[in-house]
C-alpha cells in the first residue's frame, strides 16, 4: 500500500466535473490516506457522485480527506514600457465564504432548504479549511 495522495482539479476544461472519480476511488483502495483539495466544483461532483451521506462515512472512516480552499491561484500581468511583467497572485470574495458555499451546495444538491442547511451544518466540521499561500522556495 502506497502511503498518501492528494488530488485537486485534474480536468481544468469541465468545472461540472474536475475529478476522474475512477483515479479517485482506485486511489482510495490503494493509497493509505487520499485527500482532496477543494473548491466548489469539486464539492458539488463528490456529493452528487456520492451522495453527502456516503461522503461523510467516507471522512468518518478516515478513507477521504477533504480540504477545502476559499482562495484561488491567478497569473497577473503588468506591462511597463514595451515588457511584460507575470506575478502569482492570491485571490479571494468575502462572498464565496467556505459555509456559505457549502451551504448553498447542500441545498442545491438535497433540493430543500431547511435539510440542506442542516446537511451542511453536520459535514461542515469534517472538512477542513485551508488557503494557498504565495511562497518561493529555494
Amino acid at each position: 500500500m502506497f502511503e498518501s495522495i492528494t488530488f485537486f482539479n485534474q480536468n481544468t476544461t469541465n468545472t461540472s466535473n474536475p475529478l476522474d472519480i475512477g483515479s479517485l476511488v482506485e486511489c482510495m483502495l490503494f493509497y493509505g490516506e487520499t485527500s482532496i483539495v477543494a473548491n466548489p466544483s469539486i464539492l458539488k461532483q463528490l456529493f452528487r457522485y456520492f451522495g453527502i451521506d456516503r461522503i461523510i462515512e467516507l471522512i468518518e472512516e478516515d478513507l477521504l480527506k477533504i480540504i477545502y480552499t476559499e482562495t484561488q491561484l491567478g497569473v497577473r500581468t503588468q506591462k511597463i514600457n514595451s515588457d511584460e511583467y507575470h506575478e502569482a497572485i492570491m485571490f479571494s470574495s468575502p462572498q464565496h465564504t467556505y459555509q456559505e458555499e457549502l451551504r448553498k451546495i447542500c441545498i442545491e444538491i438535497i433540493g430543500k432548504a431547511g435539510k440542506g442547511r442542516r446537511t451542511a451544518r453536520r459535514i461542515q466540521d469534517l472538512i477542513k479549511v485551508s488557503n494557498f499561500r504565495l511562497g518561493f522556495c529555494i
